[in-house]
């Protein structure tokens, strides 16, 4: 299965690879959105859920199966200037039991209880890295370690010790 973000109809499409049939385009669909978001969603390592960013510094949790929303989680609000971006990174640890988000700060939710456990403000955001011009992150398996490149640099988290 694939998943591609559609700018102008504000969805999600889901494909089958083997055919390159469309599944569903309607999961993801979002009232209020930015245009950096549409690019930052993840599949769970078993394929059942799509973590997909969405307005007001919130991610949404959607059952690929059937389209439906299992959650909302929302972080701070963030400032006028990140709020226009968003979420500019969702990722599940390979074990399924942490999702990873940033925006305005690297978050850490447990997937059983879709707590946050874990907040880090971010005081080091360069706009060009939320963009997609100079920038990027990586969550290792375990989901303990986050590398986040930064005006050239790659600086390493351990999330692992906050949790």
């Amino acid at each position: 299965m694939l998943a591609t973000a559609t700018f102008h109809t504000n969805t999600i499409k889901l494909w089958e690879t083997a055919t390159g049939r469309e599944l569903r385009n309607s999961v993801g669909r979002r009232t209020k959105h930015c245009a950096a978001s549409l690019r930052s969603f993840a599949f769970s390592p078993d394929s059942r859920l799509l973590a997909a960013a969405g307005g007001n510094n919130s991610v949404k949790i959607w059952e690929v199966a059937n389209g439906r929303e299992v959650q909302t989680l929302t972080g701070g609000q963030a400032s006028t200037f990140m709020d226009a971006f968003g979420v500019t990174y969702v990722a599940f640890s390979a074990d399924g039991k942490k999702l990873v988000t940033i925006s305005d700060a690297v978050r850490v939710w447990d997937t059983s209880s879709w707590k946050e456990t874990v907040t880090l403000q971010m005081a080091d955001i360069n706009p060009a890295g939320i963009t997609g011009g100079a920038g990027g992150a990586a969550l290792s398996a375990d989901g303990n370690q986050l590398a986040r490149v930064n005006d050239d640099k790659i600086k390493f988290i351990d999330l692992g010790q906050w949790t």
